[in-house]
């Protein structure tokens, strides 16, 4: 076979791949102030339990998951300095496997947030998820 029946590979566009949910989560983690990280933090962890959470990137959630239910404010956001971008895309890609109505729920939450609908990671992550949800929607539909 020719090779002429191919286009010149300099016209093959070489995009880099899209970001992941789970990594889309760690950078608008990144993005947000500490208030709406433990938002984000609490609402991957809803669905897991204590050894679940334990179990997610060297245990670092076991601690917030703790002064959370201890009701320790100032030490959950004490908490936030040892909890990294990897860390909660670590826990969101667990989470993704186990819930991922808990993952699409995020977008709503994010979109919630005054001020941040602006910021490019939260708009992407929003606008990634209503996607994923629709595409679930439309799959789970029965045909007449």
């Amino acid at each position: 076979m020719s090779r002429s029946h191919f286009p010149p590979e300099s016209t093959i566009s070489r995009q880099a791949p899209s970001p992941t949910v789970p990594q889309l989560v760690g950078q608008v983690y990144q993005a947000v102030p500490p208030f709406q990280q433990l938002q984000l933090i609490d609402r991957l962890m809803q669905p897991l339990g204590l050894l679940a959470i334990a179990g997610v990137a060297h245990g670092v959630f076991a601690k917030v998951w703790f002064h959370k239910a201890v009701g320790n404010l100032a030490q959950r956001f004490d908490d936030l300095r040892t909890v990294s971008p990897v860390d909660v895309e670590a826990l969101a890609r667990f989470v993704d496997q186990v819930s991922a109505e808990a993952i699409d729920g995020l977008a709503q939450m994010a979109a919630s947030w005054p001020g941040l609908a602006g910021s490019a990671a939260v708009a992407l992550l929003v606008t990634t998820l209503a996607r994923r949800s629709g595409l679930r929607g439309i799959a789970g539909q029965k045909r007449p």
